[in-house]
């Protein structure tokens, strides 16, 4: 059985790296399944032989912090009830993990080693996915199957696997990285590791991802650093073979999808994995050397290393492009050394070849601000030519960088473009080294704190804690952030997911998660530091794992794919594997097993009704005939997964129809009560989802339908409190609008604004409806002075100014 639990947690692992492409992913179903039925399995297995579990102070942390989830739903402050669900299901499956993990480690310390071998497994398996999306795209169909998503890989630079999310696949693959180098400094180490070394460090750079690079930097630094002298220097002539090779791979694997040859990069993957494996044997020796002898070779090594790389930096060479069948059709390059309301002559010197009657290139040079939205753009296009283009540029006062930007309408054989040289103001802009990987070089060399990525993170974090101010104790439940973050903008922005995982937490779900969450952090800290006072090489690679992914997670969204959640809390288990054990008598050992059976039962059964209301619905609904079994059909659906609001959702809009299509043919009766189901229903999904976009429209289909004073009365308020709160969104400021007026003067004032008409729909609805005209108009007007106030603030609502303008003088229309 203890095999068994072992197998069962590295498939686990590597089963949800595989599914869970992204934050809110359909697989999070299958996967809080997989581990509930494996919670089940281990709860009644420890319950039947009365064997006990490992109780110690984090254990009953993690609990308190699984708990803590569920705050919000309790005391109902949640923003949307389907996703703090969603989370609440999240961790519950964190908790089983965690307690599966710790209990392997107790029974077998051999399992620690599984397990971080299951990590590195996993880091490869998502490299070669990485390539091949990027490439040959053989994985194209299975890849959508399992994660319900594609994107087209080959118009990107930046690798990202199956993450979609660069960031996030350069962590999971660093943390495998150090992983590695941990098995690499074992003294009778596998070989192949120093190969798979560099399929992992030749993936985290093509991720270009400038922060993850950074912070592998400094952990390699660190475990160099408290690691054991002859294990330094073992590692130190691995890494003289590992970065070489990862380089030239880089530099090769660039140009390869430039020209659209494919099946030469995965040769190149294969002879650089082989070429590592086969000179780090070469290289490794177990000689003892002195101490002066290992420092000196070592600073020599570090200096001949800048030296190499500040002369191979002289090197640059033409940029080949679009030369191939399969070749990359775009290509982007960011010029961030522009200054604000300077006069710029750009001069490209460029050779095109292309056998197509239409110009087949675009190049384009568009000016953005520090939002990246584009504020200006000039274009030219090119077909067969030789010649030095010049290029007259005036820059905004607001322009942060200039995009480059290079479009083949059509790439084969017979296509290429090379461009030779592009210069600003006679100052050289490096668009290829001839021996370095040029993006990685160009992004760390024109790095700057004034960069979107790194100022933006400072506004999540100042916007998520002004949330907390208000939801301190109860939180705003899981997922909330994507929906309050409107009301709470410094400027208008949409982010789905907060760039900090404890200020996530701590606004979700409350001082209590908060708490518990801070508990994890500082215990595993203090695991941490033991293990590096104690010299520890065999834990001290997942020490350095832990901080990287922690350190990243709290500038970015990394936590929020469940994969990295599970990775996060593995990683902690394994580092308080020897934290001090709690005297708990065998009563609360129980409750601990049976509330895992309990929650695993409630996770599988609401998890398994959402994957069965999805495989059924589509084809059961086809089959009913009668108005009659569809009620009794949906009413089913919203039954079995009552905090979704879709099915309610699906429900109103069949309602609006059959109203529409047989209203007439209906009673009065059934008319009115079609009529008070579409209501409640609407209703319900304000309560449930109360951040959601189409509110305003929910609110006026409530007017329309609605006959009761106390329905009306509850959309009117409910309208209020939505223009009540601070938005910076600019056309939904309008459409809402649009919609309210149309509710007062019928669906054509969305197209015609002429008088008479609206005049005459104005009298047949206070004719047929008895609405509160007036009223309305007075929430409307009463606020359209406070939206053009924001409006105004045209860069902070992501807008022109002359955007802002012609929406102020629309609005100012309406008014009228």
């Amino acid at each position: 059985m203890k095999k068994g639990l072992r197998i069962v947690a590295i498939v686990l692992i590597i089963f949800s790296v595989i599914v869970n492409g992204n934050p809110v992913s359909k697989n999070d179903n299958m996967i809080n399944i997989a581990v509930a039925i494996v919670g089940i399995i281990f709860s009644s297995y420890l319950l039947i032989k009365q064997k006990n579990i490992v109780i110690t102070k984090q254990n009953i942390v993690i609990f308190i912090l699984c708990i803590s989830s569920a705050i919000p739903l309790l005391f109902k402050s949640y923003v949307s009830l389907s996703n703090t669900v969603f989370y609440i299901f999240r961790y519950i499956s964190i908790f089983v993990i965690y307690q599966l993990i710790v209990y392997l480690i107790k029974e077998d310390k051999n399992n620690k080693e599984y397990i971080k071998k299951t990590i590195i497994f996993s880091g490869v398996i998502l490299v070669l996915f990485g390539i091949d999306l990027m490439t040959t795209e053989v994985t194209n169909n299975m890849v959508k199957a399992m994660i319900g998503m594609i994107v087209n890989q080959k118009l990107e630079t930046r690798m990202y696997s199956l993450f979609f999310y660069s960031n996030t696949f350069a962590i999971a693959t660093s943390i495998a990285y150090l992983l590695t180098l941990g098995e690499i400094g074992k003294e009778n180490h596998n070989i192949a590791y120093t190969g798979i070394l560099s399929l992992l460090l030749s993936a985290i750079l093509l991720t270009q991802s400038r922060t993850c690079i950074l912070l592998l930097v400094i952990a390699v630094i660190a475990y160099f650093i408290f690691i054991g002298q002859q294990t330094r220097y073992k590692l130190t002539k691995v890494l003289l073979v590992n970065i070489p090779f990862s380089f030239l791979y880089i530099v090769l694997f660039q140009y390869l999808r430039q020209v659209g040859n494919s099946i030469l990069i995965w040769i190149i993957t294969i002879l650089m994995v082989c070429g590592s494996i086969f000179f780090s044997k070469i290289f490794i020796k177990n000689e003892k050397v002195n101490k002066i002898i290992k420092l000196k070779i070592l600073l020599v090594v570090i200096a001949v290393g800048i030296i190499l790389l500040i002369i191979l930096a002289c090197f640059k060479s033409p940029l080949v492009l679009f030369h191939g069948k399969n070749a990359q059709n775009q290509i982007t390059k960011d010029i961030v050394k522009v200054e604000p309301n300077q006069n710029y002559e750009i001069k490209l010197k460029l050779e095109a070849h292309s056998n197509t009657e239409e110009d087949n290139y675009q190049i384009a040079f568009i000016q953005r601000n520090k939002y990246s939205d584009e504020i200006e753009r000039k274009e030219i296009t090119v077909n067969n030519c030789e010649e030095e283009i010049s290029i007259d540029l005036t820059t905004d006062e607001s322009v942060n960088l200039i995009e480059f930007n290079v479009i083949a309408k059509e790439t084969n054989e017979e296509t290429e473009l090379i461009i030779k040289s592009l210069t600003l103001n006679e100052e050289e802009f490096v668009l290829n080294y001839r021996f370095l990987p040029t993006e990685i070089i160009n992004k760390l060399k024109y790095m700057k704190l004034s960069q979107k990525s790194v100022w933006e993170r400072a506004i999540f974090i100042k916007d998520g804690l002004s949330i907390i101010q208000q939801n301190f104790l109860f939180g705003i439940g899981g997922g909330g952030w994507q929906y309050q973050q409107f009301e709470n903008q410094t400027y208008y922005y949409s982010a789905s997911q907060m760039h900090c995982y404890l200020i996530q937490v701590f606004m979700e779900f409350g001082i209590i998660g908060a708490i518990a969450l801070i508990s994890v952090i500082i215990t595993t800290l203090k695991n941490t530091v033991r293990v590096i006072k104690e010299k520890n090489e065999i834990d001290l690679p997942i020490g350095m794992a832990f901080l990287v992914l922690l350190v990243h997670g709290l500038l970015d969204f990394d936590i929020a794919f469940l994969s990295m959640l599970f990775l996060f809390y593995i990683l902690v288990a394994m580092l308080n594997d020897r934290s001090e054990k709690m005297k708990a008598n065998h009563l609360f050992r129980n409750i601990i097993l049976v509330s895992i059976l309990i929650i695993s039962g409630i996770s599988i059964y609401f998890n398994g009704c959402e994957k069965y209301v999805e495989f059924t619905k589509e084809s059961r609904l086809k089959k009913v005939r009668t108005y009659g079994e569809k009620t009794a059909l949906e009413n089913l659906y919203i039954s079995l997964v009552p905090y979704n609001d879709q099915y309610k959702k699906e429900r109103i809009e069949y309602l609006a129809l059959y109203l529409n299509a047989k209203g007439k043919e209906l009673t009065d009766i059934e008319r009115e009560d079609r009529k008070k189901e579409e209501v409640n229903l609407l209703k319900q999904c304000l309560e449930q989802e109360k951040g959601k976009t189409d509110t305003i429209h929910q609110c006026v289909k409530i007017l329309k339908v609605a006959d009761l004073e106390e329905d009306r009365e509850y959309a009117y308020k409910k309208i209020e409190d939505i223009f009540s709160k601070h938005r910076y969104d600019a056309n939904k400021i309008y459409c809402d609008y649009i919609e309210l007026y149309c509710l007062i003067y019928g669906e054509s004032y969305r197209y015609t604004i002429d008088p008479l008409e609206t005049i005459k729909q104005r009298e047949n609805l206070e004719n047929n409806y008895n609405y509160d005209i007036d009223r309305l108009l007075k929430i409307i007007c009463d606020n359209i002075e406070k939206d053009i106030a924001y409006l105004k603030e045209y860069e902070k609502c992501r807008v022109t100014k002359e955007q802002s303008e012609k929406l102020i003088e629309q609005i100012q229309g309406e008014k009228q």
